[in-house]
């Protein structure tokens, strides 16, 4: 697994209080903040009560999903704790696949894609990993932070799966995008990519922007001790 990709998830994964209630805010605070439906002017009695009755439906639907998500994320925590991630992964599944078929259209179910392509990813199903994030960039395509960390887990999925050109791809896209945030990771995997295509000249092009564009980097050692001249 390339150790970089996920840092602070790996981190919270590890801690698995500090996971439990880090998700369990941020699925509170979706609930709390999430859009509400919004209403033309004017319009047929009728038809403004049918909108509020399928907003009111709306709503209920995502806290289930909401609800439903902390619960399957807990008993998954429990259970990798007491069992490892392997066996967890095998017991949760149908937990999670039984949200997304509920509720994929749902923000919760959404959020339950995205959560639950990250487990496949550490339990090294890259084929499911890699369909559920395809899912999650279309889901998240107007959210420019959470498409970026999508974009690098297709990345590594595909680096994992030893697709070097479906890897190359994704990392490029975070690696010519404007916004620095994770083009050095990019960049790092760029150049590890290239390095074992056998294209040493790209590769070294890759580490050197790194050291030139982002000093405080974290591969910035590594980088060093692969920068030649």
């Amino acid at each position: 697994m390339t150790k970089r990709k996920k840092i602070t998830r790996k981190q919270l994964l590890k801690e698995p209080d500090e996971f439990i209630t880090t998700t369990g805010k941020m699925i509170r605070a979706m609930q709390a903040y999430r859009a509400q439906l919004t209403y033309a002017a004017g319009g047929v009695l009728i038809i403004l009560l049918a909108v509020a009755g399928l907003r009111y439906y709306s709503e209920i639907r995502e806290n289930r999903a909401f609800t439903m998500l902390e619960q399957v994320l807990i008993k998954y925590e429990a259970r990798k704790n007491d069992v490892g991630i392997q066996q967890a992964y095998n017991e949760s599944g149908d937990d999670f696949e039984g949200i997304l078929k509920a509720y994929s259209g749902n923000n919760g179910g959404k959020m339950a894609r995205l959560v639950f392509a990250d487990i496949c990813y550490d339990a090294g199903d890259l084929d499911r990993a890699v369909e559920l994030y395809t899912g999650s960039l279309d889901d998240f395509d107007e959210n420019t932070f959470l498409k970026k960390l999508i974009i690098s887990s297709l990345g590594h999925a595909y680096h994992g799966k030893n697709e070097l050109k479906a890897a190359e791809t994704f990392y490029q896209t975070n690696a010519d995008d404007s916004e620095p945030f994770l083009k050095d990771e990019a960049l790092f995997h760029l150049g590890k990519i290239y390095d074992a295509m056998g294209d040493r000249h790209k590769s070294q092009i890759a580490f050197k922007e790194i050291l030139s564009d982002f000093p405080a980097s974290i591969y910035v050692n590594m980088v060093n001790e692969k920068v030649s001249g």
